[in-house]
């Protein structure tokens, strides 16, 4: 909260100067912002108009950074300044400036001494280092507006901008490509943005025309008209266009030719086709056709020539199993699988997978994944709850009702509650969880990349507040939270400003999940693709905004609108994604990343399961009921960034697990003691390939046994000649033939083929 300090009390300024500048801002004040008109301005330049503080001068301490969160627009502020963050509170700003001590900031008896002009120019030691250059436009529009009497003007606050286009542009290499931008003050419409005060990140500005072929690969300039885009390269730039507190982000294709879409110029049908496809492979589906313009502007910009080819029906049979069960397939049910594909293709073997009670059991450990709920022995009871209603009815709208919804009693479905202690920790979870947004931040101020304001969070925080879980799951009607921006009673409100009734808790949910709420359906599908594919359309997945784009727009909205008009079905979205070709492409180290992020090739992903489950999974081995653990106390105390939910990669916190090692020997020794029990009388090699299929689903190589071969002498010779030099008459091959065995099994449970869904 912005505490206004009173220019009275500073005992340092002098006092004349003090009077005067008190009795020039009190008769300021005293019009209590309600000036219809503009002042006058004494300016020297004709072309100079009155400037408006919300309007003008908001906009200018953006650009210059002073409102940024680094700088005074922190939450303590910075210094002896408060400012709002990116001006999204002008008459807490207006206040903060003209109630400064001693009236220095702005000083209308002499502007050229005014603080709010001498430090940022670097006349004055000023920690922020130099914002505004004394030649400078904006230097000259802050002294007109000091001069001028540094008026309030109405301080209608900035609360939308549109850009033209809204979402993507393309942008030709070495030609110019214009942005329109307009901006909507409180209570206005749309008029035109002043380019002088836009901010554009993620491009260069370049001075002129003189310096607009700058080594930057994306950069812009500035005119009357808007802002104007160059590339000097192809390639993906994402910008964010901001205008005082509000922004958004446009995606930037700087492409060689103009794309010419398939409806137009229909593309050879072979461009983006695997080589290596079959007649049994799968068909390209609406989700590849959503896909479409995303990989043709890739192709257009020269990230790839061609998508990656699609993976093996062994490959496959391996993702469907980690992605809908949540485990590997036994090798009967490897070979079943692959016999499946091979015959009848992908959608046979999703239809018989997805009835299955499996797939239920690793739905809800993906939906209370969304939630970081613990595999705790007190969220059991909401586990069981959540596999049985998805077994029968998979509407996730109606999951998501019967979770937030607190009855009378209240039900199983209700510990999710639980999860959060209060009413704020509530609305951070349920945004984040089914929303797929982070409002944690504006608990402390507006949301710097988003609409979201301190008054949505308490008002939603306000609707939770009747959901008591102390000793169990119940509503109490009446009770509120704090604001503390206000430091009053929060209001439940729903997002947007309407009532939220007598059960507001309710009405919040009822608002969530409405066919026009912009987030609820669009989380969902950026969820399940993530669940499927190993990144989300939009990432972070939990970063819903409007400066954060989905690389994929088309196939975002497409998915969308399928699950919207399927009753919310997760069988049907899920079984659609996975007979898709996307799904089946292969995956490439070597692509590049952008390649991967748009999904022309498949990323590996580390499996969700530990290391000693996988092992027992893959060789049939129970381990006394070692194979249904799926937690790792290690793994839980390696520290807050990983875990094996999160797409970590660090070759330590990927194999921490095997300070198991005991329990994976001893899986690793009875799977060779069955393998070899299944092949009397064949060579150990023969086992190993046996293992070998077991663990990866494909027959060994002639090559690779041959290698193994080679390798097992080698070790074999080196024990014995040991032995010999050591004097000792018994040689050792048997136990140094089973030694290597399992060393060489252990090589392959710790490498990423194993480890990792490719």
């Amino acid at each position: 909260m912005i505490r206004l300090r009173n220019q009275a009390t500073n005992r340092h300024a002098p006092s004349c100067i003090a009077a005067c500048t008190w009795i020039v801002i009190s008769s300021v004040l005293s019009l209590r912002f309600g000036i219809a008109s503009e002042p006058t301005l004494d300016a020297p330049e004709k072309s100079v108009r009155s400037s408006r503080f919300a309007q003008d001068i908001v906009p200018l301490l953006t650009r210059a950074g002073c409102n940024s969160g680094a700088c005074h627009g922190a939450a303590a502020g910075r210094g002896y300044l408060q400012l709002s963050l990116f001006g999204c509170r002008p008459r807490e700003d207006y206040l903060a400036l003209a109630n400064s001590p001693g009236g220095r900031l702005i000083n209308l008896a002499d502007p050229d001494s005014s603080l709010l002009l001498m430090k940022p120019s670097g006349q004055l030691e000023h920690g922020g280092g130099e914002r505004l250059e004394m030649d400078s436009p904006e230097y000259r529009t802050l002294f007109q507006w000091i001069k001028a009497g540094a008026a309030p003007d109405r301080l209608r606050a900035v609360t939308g901008i549109a850009t033209e286009p809204p979402e993507t542009l393309e942008v030709l290499v070495g030609k110019d490509a214009a942005i329109d931008i307009q901006v909507r003050f409180e209570n206005s419409d749309f008029e035109n943005a002043d380019a002088s005060r836009i901010v554009i990140e993620g491009a260069a500005e370049a001075s002129g025309a003189s310096d607009s072929q700058s080594n930057a690969a994306l950069s812009f300039t500035r005119s009357d008209s808007g802002i104007r885009l160059q590339a000097t390269k192809a390639g993906y730039f994402p910008i964010t266009v901001r205008y005082g507190p509000v922004a958004q982000a446009i995606a930037v294709w700087a492409i060689e030719r103009p794309t010419q879409r398939p409806e137009t110029n229909p593309r050879s049908p072979t461009r983006f086709e695997s080589p290596t496809e079959t007649s049994s492979g799968t068909s390209r589906n609406r989700v590849d056709r959503w896909l479409e313009p995303v990989v043709e502007r890739l192709h257009q910009s020269g990230v790839i020539e061609a998508t990656a080819p699609l993976c093996s029906n062994s490959t496959l049979a391996r993702r469907m199993y980690v992605d809908l069960f949540g485990r590997l397939p036994s090798l009967d049910e490897w070979e079943a699988a692959i016999q499946i594909l091979e015959t009848s293709g992908p959608a046979e073997l999703a239809d018989q997978m997805l009835g299955r009670e499996e797939f239920a059991w690793q739905a809800q450990r993906q939906i209370l994944g969304w939630g970081n709920v613990p595999e705790a022995e007190q969220y059991a009871r909401l586990r069981r709850e959540i596999a049985s209603s998805i077994a029968e009815n998979d509407s996730l709208r109606e999951l998501a009702e019967g979770i937030l919804k607190v009855k009378t009693p209240s039900t199983a479905f209700n510990d999710l509650h639980r999860v959060a202690a209060g009413p704020r920790e509530r609305t951070e979870l349920v945004a984040s969880m089914w929303m797929g947004v982070q409002v944690g931040c504006a608990k402390c101020h507006d949301h710097p990349l988003d609409h979201w304001t301190q008054d949505d969070y308490f008002a939603m925080a306000a609707c939770w507040a009747p959901i008591e879980t102390g000793g169990g799951v119940r509503r109490v009607d009446g009770r509120t939270t704090t604001d503390l921006r206000t430091e009053q009673s929060a209001v439940p409100l729903l997002p947007g400003g309407a009532a939220a009734g007598e059960q507001p808790d309710h009405a919040l949910v009822d608002w969530l999940v409405a066919d026009d709420n912009p987030y609820f359906t669009p989380n969902l599908v950026n969820r399940i693709w993530d669940w499927l594919m190993g990144q989300g359309i939009v990432m972070p997945v939990n970063d819903f905004r409007s400066t954060n784009l989905p690389i994929a727009p088309e196939l975002l909205r497409g998915l969308t609108a399928e699950l919207e008009n399927n009753d919310y079905s997760l069988r049907h979205l899920v079984r659609m994604i996975v007979c898709s070709e996307v799904y089946r492409r292969s995956s490439a180290t070597d692509a590049p990343a952008l390649a991967l992020r748009a999904f022309a090739a498949r990323s590996s992903k580390p499996i969700d399961i530990p290391t000693e489950t996988l092992v027992a999974q893959a060789l049939g081995i129970d381990l006394d009921g070692q194979s249904e653990h799926r937690g790792s106390t290690m793994m839980a105390t390696a520290g807050d960034g990983c875990s094996r939910a999160s797409a970590c990669v660090d070759p330590t916190s990927q194999r921490i697990e095997l300070v198991r090692g005991k329990v994976i020997s001893q899986a690793i020794s009875l799977g060779l003691q069955q393998a070899q029990a299944s092949l009397p009388g064949r060579s150990k090699i023969d086992v190993l390939s046996d293992v070998h299929q077991r663990l990866f689903g494909r027959a060994a190589t002639r090559e690779e046994t041959a290698n193994w071969q080679e390798l097992l002498d080698r070790h074999v010779r080196q024990i014995n000649a040991g032995q010999e030099k050591a004097g000792l008459s018994s040689l050792r091959s048997q136990k140094a033939v089973s030694e290597f065995a399992e060393a060489l099994v252990w090589s392959w449970v710790v490498s990423d083929d194993f480890l990792q869904l490719h």
